[in-house]
This record gives structure tokens, C-alpha cells and sequence, in this order.
């Protein structure tokens, strides 16, 4: 179950002692108004004001952490005591599917730091808390961005992984309130300076990251991008914070209980390389491996075939930017699902001219107008249809010769 479920479960029992006139939804409501009634008066003395990062989820949608902010004026998880969440939505397949579409909406949350306590408490994934250092001006502003974003996106907003995110709502907000841009310093980028560089890491240990970043980005996520613009992931807002001086060093407020696998292992890429290792190993053309060639070309009918099948589903359905100009689908494509079917005959030397040709095109757009990480995937596809052009070209001359 996600937090968002685990937050509403917790909103409903909530609510089970009191009328039944008071839904979730308004006490919801209540938390919100009593919050933006809270950060709407002044003076900020008393008010405390921290950035809450937790830890990395186990799934696709939660492996890469969140952000949120807690205000509180009082006493800690007391009635003054709220978690300010940009990142809510709906975890349901009908959301997935507009999610990776592109049109996928989220919502803001705003909770007393007691259920979100809980609520992450129970879901094993460690949270930290840095109090921010603000001056009593830019607290003053900072309530004053917050109840601003709260209410220009009270109907919720378009997610963008890399523009608009829960981590990068935190990020616009404290930089105005500070008067300047939180940006990360260069010791922290070193050669990560692309969006596709800084979700690496968290990719390597989820096969479904790894067919993420691998079949379905596009050039955009290869583009250099500047200071700021590479602050999308909670780390990341955390360090650049730190590094700024303007918050303090995070404190464990839960214990992180789940396992993870180190993140310099890249369990999946390095099969996946194996993989296709073994199969360009059996296209060769030696006498001793032709008993293992059906099977290589079936290997990559369905390795080639379905991921360009999945790349080229979001090529013409999706509306995200980092998207819609993937151009793997003519590396990997759904028409070598038809190699399944393979047996010696001249239509297949065509078939295997005709990819050549679009593993060509790829390559010179990729050197070209759309530059992005293919390298290993067009050298993969064009190697074998290298190899399968002369395995046709043999069998073709066997059969005339016959």
C-alpha cells in the first residue's frame, strides 16, 4: 500500500467516531483551512520550518524519495504541527496510465505532522527532517509562497518528473523566499549534468526503472542542464540546501527499514549486456554455432520486439517532453516480433535490409538534430541485423545452389 493510501486509511478511521455529516474529505478541509489560516499570521518567531525528506521505495513510483516541508508553531505534533505535501496522487492503474501518458495530475496535501508521522511509520521507509534557516523576512515570504502554491494549485497540477515534482515545488519556493536560486554546487554534480545522468543510480537495482530509462527518454534528458535545473530529486534538494548553508544537517525521525541492494550495482544493465553478448556470439557465422542461432534469433525477436513495442506506444501516445522524440523504436522495433517466425527463405534478407536502414536513420539522428543515450541499443540492433544479413545471404545461396 502507498502513503497516499495509508494517509487516507488514516483520514477514515479518523473519521469514524465523528458524525457522519464530517467526510474525509472534510477533514481534510479542516487541516487545510486551519494550516493556511496558521501561516497567514503573523509574526514568524515561533514558527519552525523544515525540509522532510524520506527515504527510497521499493516500486517504480516511490524509488526515488520524496520531499515536503513541515511547518509547525508550537508544540512538535501538536495542534500546529502540519506536513505541506505537493506530491499526492491517486496509486490506482488508471492513474499509471495517464501517468505515462504524461497527463497525470497530482494534488496538494496538507496533514497534521502526526498522520504523516504514522503513515510513513508503518509504510518502512526512513524519514529526516533539516530545520531550515530562515531570518524573520523570509519566513514571512516563504508563508507567503506557500499559501500562494497551496491555492493556485488546490485543483491539483500536471506532474512533470523533472520540472514539476514534489521536490521541485520545495525547491521554487525556498529559493523565493531566499531571494536567489537553489542550485547545486559543482562538487556535487561532477559529471552528472544531464537529468538522465542524476536518475542513474536509482535505475540500476528496478528492472522497470531500467526499461524506463533506457527504451522510453528521450533527448531531453540528455541535454546539459544547469545548476538548478538538475535539482528534480530529494537528495539532490537536500545537499544543495546544505551546501547553500541555509538548512541544517538532517535528523533521523524514522528508522529507514527497508533493504536495499548497493546502488553501484547495475544487476539489471549488466544482464541485459549478457544477454546480448550471447546473442551476437551465436549470430556469428561459424559452423560450430549454427545449432544455436533460431534461438538467438527468437531471443531477440522478443527482447527487440517488445521493448520496441513499449517505446513505440509511448512514442505516438505520450504528451511528456522527455518522451515524445524517443526514437529507440527504430533500434528496437515492434516488427522483429515477426523473426519469432523465422525460417530460411529470401524475404527475411530484405526484412533484415530494411532495419539495417532504420538502425541507420536512428544512428544519424542520434549523431545529428537528436542526440541522446542509444550507444550500447544501436549497437546491439545494428551488429545483429549486420549478422542476420549474412546469415540470409548464406542461407539464400545454399538454396539456389541446391
Amino acid at each position: 500500500m502507498s502513503i497516499h493510501r495509508r494517509i487516507q486509511l488514516l483520514i477514515l478511521i479518523a473519521s469514524l467516531g465523528l458524525p457522519m455529516a464530517v467526510s474525509a474529505q472534510t477533514w481534510r478541509d479542516e487541516s487545510r483551512n486551519n494550516f493556511l489560516a496558521m501561516a497567514a499570521r503573523p509574526p514568524f518567531q515561533n514558527v519552525r520550518v523544515q525540509l522532510v525528506t524520506v527515504a527510497t521505495g521499493s516500486t517504480v513510483t516511490t524509488a526515488f524519495g520524496h520531499a515536503a516541508l513541515r511547518v509547525t508553531r508550537g508544540a512538535d505534533y501538536g495542534p500546529d504541527d502540519y506536513y505541506v505535501d505537493f506530491g499526492e496522487y491517486d496509486a490506482s492503474l488508471s492513474f499509471l496510465w495517464r501517468f505515462l501518458r504524461g497527463h497525470a495530475r497530482f494534488t496538494v496535501n496538507i496533514l497534521p505532522m502526526r498522520s504523516a508521522y504514522e503513515a510513513w511509520d508503518s509504510s518502512g521507509r526512513g524519514m529526516y527532517t533539516s530545520d531550515l534557516i530562515l531570518t524573520e523576512a523570509e519566513k514571512s515570504a516563504l508563508m507567503a509562497k506557500i499559501i500562494e502554491s497551496v491555492k493556485a494549485n488546490a485543483e491539483g497540477y500536471e506532474y512533470h518528473n523533472f520540472r514539476s515534482n514534489c521536490v521541485t515545488f520545495m525547491r521554487d519556493m525556498i529559493g523565493a523566499a531566499k531571494g536567489q536560486k537553489v542550485v547545486l554546487p559543482e562538487n556535487l554534480i561532477q559529471d552528472k549534468k544531464t537529468w538522465r545522468a542524476r536518475v542513474l543510480e536509482y535505475s540500476n537495482e528496478n528492472v522497470w526503472l531500467r526499461i524506463h530509462e533506457k527504451l522510453l527518454f528521450d533527448y531531453t534528458t540528455d541535454k546539459v542542464r544547469d545548476a538548478h535545473e538538475l535539482i528534480y530529486l530529494p537528495y539532490d534538494l537536500q545537499h544543495a540546501l546544505e551546501a547553500q548553508g541555509w538548512v541544517g544537517k538532517p535528523v533521523e525521525v524514522i528508522k529507514d527499514r527497508l533493504f536495499r541492494a548497493p546502488k553501484d550495482r547495475d544487476i539489471f544493465g549488466t544482464l541485459a549486456f549478457i544477454f546480448m553478448f550471447a546473442v551476437l556470439i551465436a549470430m556469428l557465422p561459424v559452423a560450430a554455432l549454427a545449432r544455436f542461432r533460431s534461438k538467438a534469433i527468437r531471443a531477440f525477436a522478443l527482447f527487440s520486439g517488445l521493448g520496441g513495442l513499449l517505446s513505440f506506444l509511448v512514442f505516438i501516445a505520450t504528451t511528456f517532453d522527455f518522451m515524445s522524440h524517443n526514437i529507440t523504436w527504430l533500434a528496437f522495433c515492434p516488427v522483429d516480433l515477426a523473426l519469432w517466425k523465422y525460417s530460411p527463405g529470401p524475404r527475411w534478407y530484405y526484412f533484415a535490409l530494411v532495419r539495417l536502414g532504420m538502425g541507420l536513420l536512428a544512428l544519424i539522428l542520434t549523431l545529428t538534430v537528436l542526440p541522446q543515450s542509444l550507444v550500447i541499443i544501436l549497437a546491439f540492433s545494428l551488429a545483429f541485423f549486420a549478422l542476420f544479413t549474412l546469415e540470409c545471404r548464406a542461407q539464400n545461396r545454399t538454396a539456389q545452389n541446391s
